[in-house]
């Protein structure tokens, strides 16, 4: 059995060792004997996340037009990966992307989005992911709510998309 102070220690020394590496802040000897976690909250990181909160909402916007060209106008160059309805997700073309993207959007019959919850992950290159809450009439009667994962690598100084997840 660990007891609470040693459990305690090597929390804080996990998360002093891995935090950074994961993306969050790093921990700093505290007062009276704890630990405290350093602040991060860079300019840089500020703008960054600030600069993704925008493009989700924009993204969000196309969404709910039904506009798959839209939502890709912000792509990596190196494709999208898409996992939608318990497919894979290799990544895709940006014209297959947009084609799969499309269908899934016209199929969905309208409905309304709104940008959720935005991060700056960190890492080498700089990630980042957000979500969409969607709401769709997908052919029922009565709304389908789903939650859409955007992931985002920093390319060349902007936000690129590299991953839609419908969970």
């Amino acid at each position: 059995m660990i007891r609470p102070a040693v459990r305690s220690l090597l929390s804080a020394l996990v998360l002093a060792s891995a935090g950074p590496a994961l993306g969050a802040p790093a921990a700093t000897p505290g007062g009276a004997g704890g630990w405290a976690l350093a602040a991060q909250d860079s300019p840089r990181r500020d703008a960054d996340e600030e600069a993704l909160r925008a493009l989700v909402a924009d993204i969000a916007r196309s969404w709910a037009r039904g506009d798959a060209g839209g939502v890709l106008s912000r792509a990596s160059e190196r494709g999208v990966r898409l996992q939608i309805a318990g497919g894979g997700s290799s990544p895709q073309s940006h014209r297959r992307a947009e084609a799969v993207l499309r269908r899934l959007l016209e199929d969905a019959d309208g409905g309304r989005a709104s940008a959720g919850m935005v991060s700056v992950v960190g890492g080498s290159p700089t990630r980042g992911f957000g979500e969409l809450l969607w709401e769709s009439g997908a052919g029922m009667p009565g709304l389908v709510r789903t939650v859409v994962y955007l992931g985002f690598e920093m390319e060349d100084g902007r936000w690129r998309l590299s991953e839609i997840r419908l969970l």
